[in-house]
């Protein structure tokens, strides 16, 4: 089975290159995300038990259906007058039009906002537990508090202007080939924001919205040569951002506490149980996932009302005024033999809109990703650039959850979409002017 589904993926990587001339697209994304997760859960380094066909024909029909939908826009590109050139000259790129100076003002601004929020989020553990260090010691309960929702003080939704600064930093890094100093504000803030949740959730979509950001900027821009120095910095950098996420997912990991002993867990990988970068659980989180959908396909026990899980930040505002029930941040666990509850995007999927919902939302991601990829390409307007982005988070994280279960997705959007807009028209006075 393992065999099988490598070369699945290899083969539908030079699908994807062939259709897009580019190595990162989403459907290269979208089959490696999922490939690797189910070689890794059928790896059975922990006894998962084997996926039934029900399970593996929901995960098939998703994927065609993706495909489907991918392929839908690129066959018809001709007729919508798609170009095939992925390089655009800074001056086509109207946000860029001056340089990248009022992009760069933006992200500073955007990133403190973002350190405002952690800190504050700080500043109210800390005057509830009466130290940094009584946090610390407290990770557990904090954690079980954010799930509830229950920290009072602490001030919601801001927070996502640091992801808006993370995805301005990435297009921008890569319109100056390098990875800028001004993208650490947001990145760092976005990390302590984690941090003071004690949850990893928060970096990981830092992390895949930084490298979405530069790599779709990259292919917008003339590649330049970088000298030795440049390459170093580049190096220190990457290296520096690199640290920043692993010390605090390992300060998470320490003060949660994990736990490493599962029973039947295979022997070679029971010796790397305190392995910072790959241990029973980290394996657990890297595969699992596949096996809680198979479980909740088996049950189908959880009711759900139209769009619970996809839509959940709606939900829960409505909730505040009585029009609603609370969704859960956290959902329904299940034994595969050992407790874990997030079951990929398509168990939200499913248990949101039924049948229809793992056909035809995957259809549509796949068809609007392709449709806002040559649409940026095409035009160079920042809109698509922030759609691409924020499609491409959902698609990259799917094999984990639903990103659009919390309000930062959406908030980001809308704020990232108002600027990108608002820049554009300035550009447009001042060259008009």
């Amino acid at each position: 089975m393992v065999l099988f589904i490598f070369i699945f993926w290899i083969s539908v990587l030079l699908i994807s290159k062939m259709l897009f001339k580019r190595v990162f697209n989403h459907l290269a994304i979208f089959v490696t995300v999922w490939s690797w997760m189910l070689i890794f859960y059928n790896f059975k380094l922990l006894p998962y038990p084997a996926l039934t066909t029900s399970t593996w024909s929901v995960i098939l029909i998703a994927f065609f259906s993706f495909l489907l939908g991918t392929y839908t826009v690129f066959a018809a590109r001709k007729s919508l007058n798609f170009s095939n050139d992925l390089k655009l000259h800074s001056t086509k790129l109207q946000l860029f039009n001056d340089k990248g100076k009022l992009v760069k003002r933006i992200i500073i601004v955007f990133g403190f906002i973002g350190l405002f929020s952690a800190l504050q989020n700080w500043y109210v553990l800390i005057a509830k537990y009466g130290s940094i260090v009584k946090v610390f010691l407290s990770a557990n309960e904090v954690y079980n508090f954010r799930q509830d929702n229950a920290i009072p003080g602490v001030i919601p939704y801001i927070q996502a202007f640091a992801n808006a600064g993370i995805i301005l930093g990435g297009l921008y890094s890569a319109y100056k080939n390098k990875i800028t100093l001004w993208l650490a504000i947001p990145f760092v803030a976005a990390v302590l924001k984690s941090l003071a949740m004690f949850g990893r959730i928060g970096m990981l979509i830092a992390l895949v919205e930084l490298l979405v950001s530069y790599y779709i900027g990259k292919y917008a821009f003339h590649k330049i040569e970088f000298s030795k120095a440049a390459k170093f910095r580049k190096a220190l950098s990457i290296i520096f951002l690199a640290a920043v996420l692993v010390g605090s997912a390992s300060s998470i990991r320490a003060f949660r506490g994990t736990y490493e002993k599962f029973k039947g867990t295979n022997v070679k990988l029971n010796t790397m149980k305190d392995n910072i970068f790959f241990s029973p659980s980290i394996y657990l989180y890297m595969s699992s996932h596949v096996g809680v959908l198979d479980a909740f396909l088996k049950n189908q026990t959880e009711e759900t009302s139209f769009g619970e899980n996809t839509f959940a930040p709606f939900y829960n505002l409505f909730a505040k005024f009585g029009f609603t029930k609370r969704v859960s941040y956290n959902q329904k666990g299940y034994y595969i033999p050992m407790w874990t509850n997030s079951g990929t995007i398509l168990r939200d999927f499913y248990a949101d809109y039924g049948v229809m919902g793992i056909s035809l939302l995957p259809y549509f991601l796949g068809l609007f990703g392709s449709y806002f990829w040559f649409k940026f390409y095409s035009t160079g307007k920042a809109i698509y650039f922030v759609l691409i982005v924020h499609l491409y988070t959902v698609i990259m994280l799917s094999c984990i959850s639903s990103v659009t279960r919390g309000a930062d997705w959406f908030v980001s959007l809308g704020v990232l979409s108002f600027t990108v807009m608002f820049i554009e028209n300035r550009m447009n006075f001042f060259h008009n002017s």
